[in-house]
């Protein structure tokens, strides 16, 4: 059963390359990041989405996708979509998180993997959600990331909570009781300019399982404005020398890790340019959905190909009405030049592809 996936899934992997390159077809994404709230409880000074619902929370919760919807959605997509990323906001502060994920494993057999990113702030409900997925689902792998920015008074300043660090460590112990080999926990460490020095401690203590991303100013944190991102790192040539030191200390104990090292890797060449080194599959390959339906080529553009609710969910309906304009976009590298493991993984998966 689980061969027959891979051998789906390299189909729509193929047909996925060709298509960035230029042959005709529209083919559905192999990954879809769901952005399933903007709520948070964390103050991150990196990251401004958590103000987005301090005004009017009850009408923006409202607004967001039902798990009907959800259910619609991934009925539509069925044996298309292979990685299901599930993000926030706070992906744990909606009650019905376990539901929707077990309904992307009942509607979607294809998947190959399960991703969550949370903040780790709510160590109990975080352990309660993930035992009910894994009660039924016992086949997908499902990958935990936690929030880590550094050690406890670095961590907390960053994210604006006191005992945000002892909440990550609680939730990562509470995880990892769990004892399943279908469950993987990561931390993830977001580099910016107020943690890229403590970096190296950071990870040779907790080397096992880390991945690593970079604080980016863009419209989806709401922080066009501020001064963290690695761009604002005025001691360049330092930084980069970090950036390759971690590289040569990253250990790979799981096939993500490939990937997630050689996203360190070519960090060092972004950071040097501000061009992503490799062509991004961002709109080909994955597509973001923010709460409320809008279809994006990732969270970092603010245009949409539009609302899966105006097309019964059905996203080969809607993209075939979008049109190539918006893609044709990303093929030019006419859009926000970022470097993030949402989209940035799935497009270094392609640059080895020699055509």
């Amino acid at each position: 059963m689980r061969i027959n996936k891979y051998i789906h899934f390299l189909c729509r992997f193929f047909k996925v390359h060709l298509y960035r390159n230029r042959v005709n077809g529209i083919p559905l994404p192999y990954k879809i990041n769901f952005n399933l709230t903007y709520r948070c409880n964390s103050f991150c000074r990196h990251c401004r989405i958590w103000k987005l619902y301090t005004v009017n929370q009850e009408e923006m919760i409202r607004k967001e996708l039902t798990l009907e919807d959800y259910k619609k959605f991934l009925s539509s997509l069925g044996r298309n979509l292979f990685i299901a990323s599930f993000e926030g906001g706070e992906p744990f502060l909606r009650e019905d998180l376990a539901d929707i994920v077990l309904t992307s494993v009942r509607e979607c057999k294809n998947l190959l993997m399960l991703w969550i990113d949370s903040n780790g702030l709510l160590p109990e409900i975080i352990e309660k959600q993930v035992r009910d997925i894994l009660k039924e689902n016992r086949t997908v792998p499902l990958y935990v990331a936690l929030s880590l920015d550094g050690q406890k008074s670095i961590h907390d300043s960053i994210r604006g909570v006191s005992g945000a660090y002892e909440k990550v460590m609680e939730s990562r112990d509470r995880l990892l009781k769990i004892g399943i080999p279908n469950l993987k926990v990561y931390f993830q460490t977001t580099i910016s300019r107020m943690n890229w020095r403590n970096i190296l401690e950071l990870y040779s203590q907790y080397k096992r399982n880390m991945v690593f991303t970079l604080c980016h100013n863009a419209a989806l944190f709401h922080n066009e404005d501020d001064q963290d991102s690695v761009f604002h790192i005025e001691e360049k040539e330092e930084f980069i020398s970090v950036l390759k030191q971690l590289v040569g200390i990253y250990q790979i104990r799981d096939y993500p890790d490939i990937l997630n090292k050689m996203f360190i890797k070519q960090a060092i060449s972004y950071v040097r340019s501000r061009k992503p080194p490799v062509p991004c599959y961002a709109s080909f390959a994955t597509l973001s959905i923010d709460p409320y339906g809008n279809v994006r080529p990732c969270s970092f553009i603010r245009e949409s190909f539009g609302n899966i609710l105006h097309v019964n969910h059905e996203l080969n309906m809607l993209l075939k009405q979008a049109g190539s304009e918006l893609r044709d976009k990303i093929r030019k590298g006419d859009c926000p030049l970022c470097w993030m493991n949402c989209d940035a993984l799935p497009s270094l998966l392609h640059s080895f592809m020699p055509f």
